[in-house]
């Protein structure tokens, strides 16, 4: 659960001072971007499971 924080906090820092968005903006995009992320992986996982049996 640590690596998912850091991967968040991360992503927010980026948003925060590279793109220099707002607070509300940053978090928006954090989460928009974890959401995308464990979709993807949760659609591998059940492709791969498809694939297998």
């Amino acid at each position: 659960m640590k690596a998912y924080y850091y991967l968040l906090f991360r992503i927010y820092r980026y948003y925060k001072d590279k793109q220099n968005e707002s607070d509300f903006q940053a978090i928006f995009s954090a989460f928009a971007i974890s959401t995308l992320i464990i979709s993807l992986v949760l659609f591998f996982f059940h492709g791969l499971l498809n694939y297998l049996i």
